[in-house]
């Protein structure tokens, strides 16, 4: 995985994370840290498919 500010005050951008990654717990609870500390994740070019999207979002309920 690999992260880049997007700019100094706001958001990360995320690259390397294959479709099974997206489901894997703890990418989810580095993508949260991440989220937490920066306000906005972006992940560009993930080609994720619905059904690792819906598990991706399940294991990061813990967000909210």
């Amino acid at each position: 995985m690999i992260t880049n500010m997007i700019s100094p005050s706001i958001g990360v951008e995320i690259q390397g994370i294959s479709e099974s990654g997206f489901t894997d717990p703890d990418i989810a609870s580095t993508t949260s840290e991440l989220l937490a500390r920066h306000g906005v994740v972006v992940f560009p070019r993930a080609h994720i498919s619905d059904a690792d999207l819906v598990a991706f979002s399940e294991c990061s309920e813990m967000w909210w």
